[in-house]
């Protein structure tokens, strides 16, 4: 069969063909739904805001004061392909996951060619592998959430353009004129997604364990060095650039002012921590089953069996299974270099907000090596049981594996089909989440379901106290129940902890209380703060109103 190598492209379609009646979720909402006005405009002065601010800070830059941010993440590629989709899909959902869709199914092939062609460095001219390798790629239900969360397309992307690089890279005997190529092509890569860093990693782990040495190792040596020189002028480049816009380099800096959503991690918390973090990982590259959009893996600060001791032990145990099995096996060598290699980002959990220590799109590389891990096991696996018919029985048992791995996918598929979905499916993974309960308390005043917002929002506050996210909302719901006091507490603790974010409705509502309260002289004081935080509203429209009643009224009252 000439054209074998749509086969897992093909898998990649019919996995992931359910996508298309997915909605937006989370924050595809900031990026494609409220961002018409940033992504619509192609004026030189926005592609340049595009190209000199954080993905973030563009993608926001036309919204409400209150609901523009910032970020740490560098990625004027992502800004301009959103650019790019918006032009001809606009805010049709089911075009933005296609696009996604596509973009896997071509990292699909080139998955394909990569591993072919690696693996024939050393002479092992074995298809199979790499079908199977592409086929687990295509279909592993960790693929769900970078290709059916738009706002995580940028994943497939970059590793579009890492694959490239590297197939370019392993074509450098053939004509020097692909080590441009594979630079170019890792440029793309790095200033679409900051996972592309590893690359050279990726490259380094070639030179020292995949690829020839000959024809001596001072030859071999040289080679390295100069092949090396276009990939780190790359790196440089890009870090002096993400430096000057955003004013850090890779990790988080705790300490800085502008980005207090990082809550400070000693290194001895994140010691703690990886062996947990690399163990979930593990976990869900081999056995995908209790997918969530959120996982229940926070910073530790006293280790303990469950949490410390017991992920330590495995994650060791694997490590030194992998390590004297590469001693023995090229593809066992290939598939750890593949396994570990992406993961190094996703590591450097300082760098990650409090409830976003493990995401299933950091192992979207990874799967490569998982791949490759199966092909292998699946062949000597027929090899103990039938000899004979070695080959149709290892292309058997990774039929089996690949159908079943395409099955949980599909099924995995469906937390993205609507916010209620995603948030449902998080809140039930981690119902002490703070995210989750907030945005299920949002979800469920749309649907009207009052009491369970308050319950929800309430459990967020238990969560995160010090929060500032849902106070007026939860005092929304608190002033249609009459409960005044409460309500009032949550809009003073959004003014005292928060007050960038105070609208004029918070003045007006905290007016309405201190009215009704009969503290005639507080309303007065923040109906004018209503007025003055918005002056041409409706709202200040109705503080003026209030203010009138209570003029008319003091003047009504008897004097001394």
């Amino acid at each position: 069969m000439r054209h074998k190598w749509l086969l897992p492209s093909l898998l990649a379609g019919i996995c992931f063909v359910t996508t298309l009646d997915c909605g937006f979720v989370y924050d595809d909402l900031y990026h494609v739904v409220h961002a018409t006005q940033a992504l619509g405009d192609t004026s030189l002065t926005n592609l340049i805001r595009a190209v000199t601010t954080d993905i973030w800070t563009f993608s926001t830059s036309s919204h409400r004061e209150d609901l523009q941010q910032s970020s740490v993440y560098y990625r004027p590629g992502q800004s301009l392909f959103l650019m790019l989709t918006f032009a001809y899909a606009g805010t049709k959902a089911w075009l933005w996951h296609l696009t996604s869709l596509l973009i896997h199914a071509i990292a699909t092939c080139l998955v394909y060619f990569v591993i072919l062609r690696s693996l024939r460095q050393n002479n092992i001219d074995n298809e199979a592998s790499a079908l199977v390798c592409a086929s687990v790629f295509a279909v592993h239900p960790v693929q769900s959430e970078s290709v059916a969360w738009i706002a995580a397309s940028s994943t497939p992307l970059a590793a579009v353009f890492i694959l490239l690089s590297l197939l370019a890279y392993l074509k450098v005997k053939e004509h020097k004129l692909w080590l441009a190529v594979s630079a170019a092509s890792y440029a793309v890569a790095i200033f679409t997604k900051e996972l592309a860093i590893t690359l050279p990693l990726l490259l380094l782990g070639y030179e020292l364990f995949i690829l020839d040495k000959t024809p001596s190792t001072k030859a071999w040596f040289k080679r390295c060095v100069v092949y090396s020189l276009p990939f780190i002028a790359v790196t440089l480049t890009y870090l002096l650039i993400r430096y000057k816009i955003i004013g850090i380099l890779l990790s988080v800096d705790a300490t800085n002012p502008n980005f207090p959503d990082f809550p400070p991690m000693s290194r001895q918390m994140q010691l703690y921590t990886l062996p947990k973090v690399l163990f979930t990982y593990l976990k869900n590259l081999a056995l995908p089953l209790w997918l969530s959009p959120f996982y229940p893996v926070y910073p530790i600060k006293q280790p303990d069996l469950l949490n410390f001791y017991l992920p330590l032990l495995v994650v060791v145990a694997c490590l030194a299974i992998l390590t004297i099995a590469s001693l023995r096996s090229f593809e066992i060598r290939l598939a750890t270099i593949w396994l570990l290699v992406p993961l190094v980002p996703a590591l450097e959990i300082k760098a990650f907000k409090l409830e976003h220590l493990v995401f299933d799109r950091y192992l979207y590389l990874s799967v490569v090596g998982f791949g490759l891990l199966i092909s292998y096991l699946a062949r000597q696996l027929a090899n103990k049981l039938n000899k004979s018919e070695a080959s149709r029985t290892a292309s058997l048992l990774s039929g089996v594996i690949a159908s079943l791995l395409l099955a949980m996918a599909i099924n995995q598929n469906f937390i993205w089909e609507n916010e209620w979905t995603y948030w449902s499916a998080a809140y039930r993974a981690v119902p002490q989440s703070c995210v989750a309960n907030i945005e299920m308390g949002r979800l469920s005043i749309d649907r009207g379901l009052r009491k369970e917002a308050i319950t929800y929002l309430e459990q967020a506050r238990t969560a995160c106290p010090l929060s500032t996210a849902f106070n007026f909302q939860l005092a929304i719901l608190y002033i249609e129940n009459q409960e005044y006091e409460k309500a009032k507490a949550e809009l003073l603790h959004l003014l005292k902890h928060a007050p960038n974010k105070a609208t004029a409705a918070v003045y007006y509502d905290l007016a309405l209380i201190y009215e009704i309260e009969g503290t005639l002289s507080s309303a007065k004081v923040f109906y004018e703060k209503a007025i003055e935080k918005s002056p041409d509203s409706e709202i200040a429209s109705q503080a003026k109103q209030r203010l009138k009643l209570l003029q008319a009224t003091a003047d009504q009252r008897p004097k001394d």
